[in-house]
């Protein structure tokens, strides 16, 4: 997606602003289950284990709901002066691919540099001299960066225990983000920011791991 001003012929600039939507993940997976498990009255295993045993390990249903995406694609902007149209934001130069490898990298190795930053610029100006100078129009493409991508689980262990013919008691355990896995932000895009290609916040989406215990009286 790079734009090179320079050759208007191979790029036009009606192909300036292509590239992948904004905010809109290439890859999205969700999922969601319930098993129960075969243990307990009636069923494969355990059908003739004592009543405590069958009260404690019979009859429980599993359930989850999980959601796995890639990163959204991001655009790299100038952050400072304006662009020769008078918007008031413009695009950083790309001068090279800026991937960057994470593999067998950490979590905070990965949060310190997201991406290549030497491969971006604030661009130069039109003309330097001028009373207020603007700057040439980027060369970044739209989307040339993918941020972090996202994981989220949750689930779900319940039994329903019989109390007199009337009565039913269901006890559940939700546990929210058992892995408690930290999801990470998308970096700083601002060619001109001290902190450029840094992550410093976590995914909004995010939630630590919680454990919520319930009770339901069904009569």
């Amino acid at each position: 997606y790079q734009f090179q001003a320079s050759d208007p012929v191979s790029n036009p600039l009606s192909r300036y602003d292509y590239g992948p939507v904004a905010a809109q993940p290439k890859h999205v997976f969700h999922w969601n289950y319930v098993y129960e498990l075969p243990y307990g009255y009636g069923r494969r295993w355990g059908a003739s284990a004592p009543r405590i045993v069958n009260a404690l390990l019979g009859g429980w249903q599993l359930s989850g709901i999980g959601t796995w995406q890639s990163g959204t694609p991001l655009t790299v902007m100038a952050g400072v002066g304006q662009s020769p149209t008078g918007a008031a934001a413009n695009r950083a130069d790309r001068i090279a691919d800026g991937r960057r490898d994470h593999s067998g990298l950490s979590l905070d190795e990965k949060a310190l540099q997201w991406f290549d930053t030497s491969a971006y610029r604030v661009p130069a100006f039109v003309d330097a001299s001028a009373m207020r100078p603007t700057r040439q129009f980027g060369t970044a493409g739209v989307g040339t960066v993918v941020g972090p991508s996202f994981f989220t689980f949750d689930a779900i262990a319940q039994k329903n225990f019989h109390v007199a013919e009337r009565y039913k008691l269901q006890v559940r355990v939700e546990v929210f983000n058992p892995f408690n896995a930290v999801m990470l932000g998308n970096p700083d895009m601002n060619a001109s920011s001290p902190n450029f290609g840094r992550i410093r916040t976590s995914n909004p989406n995010y939630t630590p791991r919680s454990i919520q215990l319930g009770l339901r009286l069904d009569f």
